[in-house]
């Protein structure tokens, strides 16, 4: 969108993102999440509140899914790799 300020928020977001990822994630079944996307394009192309929000409630419970937030056993990981985006 060549706007810097949501650039430095998107690259920031990124971040975050890869840190989470790498420090709980567990799995994700990526082409389910996907096809929610798009689907959840189309709820909000047809303004179609009610499937997008019964959508976003399954796509949060897959994400969640995905990861494992068990600080009694933090994961080994090389921060230095993981935020050098």
């Amino acid at each position: 969108m060549n706007n810097e300020t949501l650039n430095q928020i998107h690259s920031q977001l990124r971040r975050r993102e890869a840190l989470i990822n790498a420090m709980f994630r567990v799995g994700f079944d990526y082409c389910q999440l996907r096809d929610e996307h798009g689907k959840l394009v189309e709820c909000l192309e047809k303004k179609d509140a009610t499937a997008a929000k019964e959508l976003l409630a399954s796509h949060y419970n897959l994400v969640i899914r995905g990861y494992r937030f068990d600080a009694s056993a933090p994961p080994e990981i090389d921060l230095k790799a993981v935020l050098a985006i």
